[in-house]
């Protein structure tokens, strides 16, 4: 029984990885629309932002990461990015299309499931593994 349990949650991490990789993708195309929707409105980007701005999430992904901050900070948790210093952040972020943000809270919420998942199958694995 436990050995079914660690393949189906093996097979679950990995299907979340590949979710996870094409919505970093597609995500990476989302952020260059709110950025510029973001500079229409307040006609420059944070200089953090600025400058890592063409770093891809699979090219230099600590840079996506602190990038895409700028966005999911203020999105999911209500809290002005470390990149910005524009107290606005939050609401411009909330206010923004849903067919621009969806795909961005899930991602996050799929980086979580596999986190959880990943601790799940690494538990099971040390204290019932043989």
């Amino acid at each position: 029984m436990i050995k079914v349990l660690v393949i189906i949650l093996i097979l679950v991490f990995f299907a979340l990885l590949i979710s996870v990789f094409i919505l970093k993708k597609v995500n990476d195309n989302q952020f260059k629309k709110i950025c510029k929707l973001y500079c229409d409105k307040y006609k420059e980007l944070p200089v953090g932002v600025s400058v890592l701005y063409n770093s891809g999430p699979f090219t230099f992904s600590t840079g996506y990461l602190v990038k895409m901050g700028f966005i999911v900070n203020p999105l999911i948790f209500g809290r002005p990015s470390s990149l910005s210093t524009n107290k606005e952040d939050v609401q411009f972020m909330r206010s923004l299309d849903a067919k621009l943000t969806n795909t961005i809270k899930l991602e996050f919420l799929l980086c979580y499931i596999a986190l959880v998942d990943f601790i799940s199958l690494w538990g099971i694995v040390y204290f019932f593994g043989e």
